[in-house]
């Protein structure tokens, strides 16, 4: 479900901009992005070291070294970011202290925090007076949640870097220090947009620091490496690490400041910590060197207080050389490619959602494109925010959405509430072919809630079969129906595993049995139940086998009626795949194709809150036809090259459109 971001200071600006003619708003957006060029990523990852080159860049400077850039050029960044927009924004949005925003000096050795109370709002004239009677810095989080063109920014540059990109505001009055000595566990880039500030760069404790350090004292840091002056235009790079302080020198304005942060938890060892976690998942699964037990009582002999007893010396060689073994062993399990799929789709599930998104919209004005067609040629909308990967049903990722079950979701929210369904198999069928067409909201709901519904719906539908087999045989099976359920689960688990996928047939001739069984039960003395119910399991069982068999005729009858509409292998694409038994799932869990994407995403939540994830489940069989559309997706290619059928080739390309992920040009 596509969720709506917290209004935009930039709204009332594009408002404005619809009145004035296209000559002034091309003025007015060259104003705003000043010489940074948001055309692609990588232009604009380029125009933001310039003069720097981003090969010089990354081969003399990344993770090792800071990078001054002095351009005497106050425009060069445009408008991203000003005291006033935050003015603009502490009066129209909802501001909290300490989640949003933090009022914070260091004087004399001491930090101080001059915030509110804790997510209670923050207001201009509050704000305003801590900052003039107290010479407080303002800290103002993810701004790109609040500016377009900061969301225009951050977006391109965790293109650029494959992984999240945040920014933080500071706004210091003059001759002012907000923050400590300190450093942090993320590669920063220092833009200066308003003023000046001085800055003083550290040799770090430990290169590349995994984590932030807590604040340092003047006599802990010795000397500075590098002091920089910071004036409008300028910018400064330095590695994780780095400690560093800045302070707005004297007889200045205020200073505001913009850091763009990236790379934290990106390292290699973040990644293998992960492989090898999987990696032994895999191996206890498949090995059983890794699952036999451990010597008896190692404890008398590993461990630092047994090192150097001479006694125990052969045993901590046998035990250590038992490791190596196991770890060389361990090689054989390692999937790089799989765990990779991890944390890309942890990357797609968080970042950014894609600017470009809100432009087409405002641009189309409402328009709606035409579906797809076999003589389409197509790509991917937005190829950055798309992933791939393929799993089993044990890892379905949270959120999944099976293509093709809008309306079925839709009929399982009206039955909950009481709604009848569609009786009439025509309109169901009619149903079916028409949902690839729709433009529909991906189903944010886990595997288990998916099977709770498909359970429920299959009850109601069997209820309902029952009333009509009860008034045709004049039975009084209405107040032992539910009892004739609960029989039903206990006894005929061995027959629900082996029914075919056309099981509601089968259910119909089960039903009309049962029915029987319960009529005559109801003649039982009660002191009997418990031998009536063992009784009814043991024939509902046998019957349920010769059901089968009758009901597999009726079933290649039906096979030729349906495989005239779309047939997408083990997805559920109507109405009928909601008959199917819970066990369908459990005798095929995959493997799985999935595609995520970032085009649900909320762009308030950005580096706050953890997303919904939006992911589209479809059969293995489709896998091929996506690695191709995912390979060449930067080009339009023709629907009809794709690896597949026509009848499911249209049908993927018609469900990924749907969701905003395809674009068409015929």
């Amino acid at each position: 479900m596509k969720r709506k971001d917290r209004p935009s200071s930039s709204n009332a600006t594009e408002e404005r901009r619809s009145k004035k003619t296209k000559k002034t708003a091309e003025a007015e957006d060259a104003q705003e992005s000043g010489k940074l060029d948001y055309s692609s990523p990588e232009k604009l990852f380029s125009s933001l070291l310039s003069p720097t080159t981003a090969e010089e860049f990354f081969s003399e400077y990344w993770e090792k070294k800071p990078l001054f850039m002095q351009r005497k050029e106050p425009e060069y960044y445009g408008t991203l970011f000003s005291k006033s927009d935050l003015d603009s924004l502490l009066k129209k949005e909802e501001i909290l202290f300490v989640q949003d925003l933090n009022l914070c000096r260091y004087e004399d050795g001491n930090k101080e925090y001059l915030n509110g109370d804790i997510n209670t709002k923050a207001t201009a004239s509050q704000v305003s007076k801590e900052v003039k009677e107290r010479k407080a810095t303002i800290q103002f989080h993810q701004p790109q949640r609040f500016k377009d063109i900061l969301w225009q920014l951050n977006a391109h540059l965790e293109s650029v870097f494959g992984c999240l990109v945040g920014a933080n505001v500071y706004i210091t009055p003059p001759d002012s220090q907000g923050l400590a000595p300190h450093h942090d566990d993320i590669e920063a880039f220092v833009l200066q947009l308003e003023g000046k500030k001085q800055w003083k760069l550290y040799q770090p404790k430990s290169e590349l620091a995994q984590d932030y350090s807590t604040d340092f004292e003047q006599k802990d840091i010795g000397e500075p490496t590098h002091e920089i002056e910071l004036q409008e235009g300028d910018l400064l790079y330095f590695p994780r690490g780095t400690i560093h302080q800045a302070v707005t020198p004297k007889g200045s304005g205020h200073s505001t400041h913009l850091t763009i942060s990236t790379y934290q938890q990106s390292s290699w060892g973040n990644l293998m910590s992960s492989i090898l976690t999987d990696a032994i998942d895999k191996a206890m699964d498949t090995d059983v060197e890794f699952r036999r037990g451990l010597p008896i009582n190692y404890l008398n002999y590993m461990g630092l207080g047994m090192e150097g007893d001479g006694k125990a010396k052969s045993k901590q060689e046998d035990f250590n050389n038992q490791v190596k073994h196991l770890l060389t062993r361990l090689a054989d399990y390692v999937d790089a490619h799989g765990t990779t799929d991890k944390v890309a789709t942890d990357f797609v599930f968080n970042r950014l959602p894609p600017y470009e998104q809100k432009v087409e919209a405002t641009r189309d004005q409402g328009e709606s494109e035409k579906p797809p067609t076999a003589d389409s040629k197509v790509k991917f909308r937005y190829p950055e925010y798309v992933r791939i990967s393929v799993g089993d049903a044990d890892n379905i990722p949270i959120g999944v959405f099976e293509a093709g079950q809008d309306s079925d979701d839709e009929n399982d929210e009206m039955s909950e509430e009481g709604e009848e369904e569609p009786e009439d198999e025509s309109m169901e069928e009619s149903e079916e072919e028409e949902k690839p067409k729709k433009k529909g909201k991906s189903k944010k709901e886990t595997a288990k809630q998916k099977v709770k519904k498909g359970k429920k719906k299959q009850k109601d539908e069997s209820e309902e079969e029952d009333e009509e087999d009860e008034s045709e045989e004049e039975t009084k099976g209405k107040a032992k129906k539910g009892k004739g359920k609960r029989e039903e689960k206990k006894g005929t688990k061995k027959s629900k595993e082996k029914k075919s996928k056309k099981g509601k047939k089968e259910e119909e001739s089960e039903e009309e049995e049962e029915d029987e069984e319960e009529s005559s039960e109801e003649e039982k003395p009660k002191s009997k139940k418990g031998k009536a119910k063992k009784d009814a399991q043991k024939k509902k069982t046998e019957k349920g086998k010769k059901s089968k068999k009758k009901s597999e005729s009726e079933d290649d009858e039906d096979d030729d009626e349906e495989d005239k509409s779309f047939d997408i292998g083990e997805q559920d694409t109507g109405e009928d795949s909601d008959d199917e038994d819970e066990s369908d799932d459990d005798d095929d869990e995959g493997p799985w194709v999935y595609v995520h994407h970032s085009l649900n995403n909320i762009r308030a939540s950005h580096m706050m809150n953890p997303q919904e994830p939006s992911v589209l489940k479809f059969a293995i069989s489709y896998k091929d036809a996506l690695l191709h559309l995912f390979h060449n997706r930067y080009d339009f290619i023709p629907l009809k090259s794709l690896p597949l059928k026509e009848p499911e080739s249209l049908y993927l390309i018609t469900s990924l459109w749907s969701e905003g992920l395809i674009k068409i040009k015929d």
